[in-house]
């Protein structure tokens, strides 16, 4: 089966215009844009890492070559607690029209189901984050099933939406899809202190909720607890990671409020970071450790 990429270069280029950049490493006046590349943890967290891709019609499988074991970026991946899953003799397939990715990888060891359906996951994931492409379909070898794994649903954009709090784990801060019914604040702050089993907040174990409000386009939001134990350099870092929590469709910044002043002296927009682009907060004394 022959695979073409449709219309994907147009829809890049109009749509990433103003995230074009050259290239650091070459004298070339090659144009690059970054991307998404979603990767899982052995959890099944996804974790999102940026990447600059060359503006080609390989674009895209260039971005899923990340997930295979191997790839060029695999030891800075391995430094930050990520493993690729898709063995080394594998490859993608990859055709796209109309909106929608047709995407087979070709399995040629046998692969845990486990790993799999964690990797179909970040391959649609990493697909979906780019322009033009509304939906993936995925299959194994040109099926649909692999054991007990059914791919016959299409992945959509926003079924896998990048996740929306953070936790700290051994090596890295880790995003992970709240399962909240409510973008309450007092909400979203209970649940960056109660981390899921394996992974430690970010939060010192006294940190409280005390208020919140919102003027023009940012939100404040009053803290207490012994956010003095961590450096200033941490507090930036952990403020960055656990701003995007918080956003909601009528505020584009974060303020944290702490003592009657603004904790880092500033306020914090509301993007997810970069995983790769988010250094690791140390934690302070009063952290909770539970690794």
């Amino acid at each position: 089966m022959k695979m073409k990429i449709l219309c994907l270069i147009p829809a890049m280029i109009l749509l990433f215009s103003g995230c074009l950049a050259k290239s650091e490493e070459t004298t070339s006046r090659e144009l690059y844009f970054k991307t998404t590349v979603s990767h899982v943890t052995e959890s099944g967290y996804l974790v999102p890492v940026s990447k600059n891709i060359a503006l080609s019609d390989e674009m895209a499988k260039e971005a899923l070559s990340s997930l295979i074991i191997g790839n060029a970026e695999e030891s800075s991946l391995t430094e930050a607690g990520i493993s690729p899953m898709i063995p080394k003799s594998s490859r993608f397939e990859l055709a796209i029209a109309e909106k929608n990715a047709y995407l087979n990888l070709v399995l040629k060891e046998v692969l845990s189901e486990e790993k799999l359906s964690f990797s179909a996951k970040a391959a649609a994931e990493t697909l979906l984050a780019f322009p033009g492409i509304e939906e993936v379909n995925f299959s194994v070898n040109g099926e649909k099933f692999y054991g007990a794994l059914d791919f016959s649903e299409s992945y959509r954009k926003g079924t896998y939406a990048l996740p929306q709090l953070v936790y700290r784990a051994e090596k890295m801060v880790v995003p992970v899809a709240s399962t909240l019914e409510t973008s309450d604040s007092k909400a979203v702050f209970d649940a960056l202190k109660n981390a899921p089993e394996g992974l430690t907040s970010l939060l010192p174990v006294d940190a409280e909720f005390l208020s919140e409000f919102i003027e023009k386009d940012t939100l404040y939001i009053d803290l207490e607890g012994s956010f003095g134990s961590f450096s200033g350099e941490e507090l930036e870092k952990i403020c960055a990671a656990i701003a995007p929590c918080f956003m909601r469709e009528n505020t584009r910044n974060i303020a944290f409020i702490w003592r009657g002043e603004l904790l880092t002296g500033k306020t914090h927009n509301c993007l997810t970071p970069y995983i790769n682009e988010m250094p690791l907060p140390a934690l302070a004394k009063s952290a909770s450790i539970d690794l």
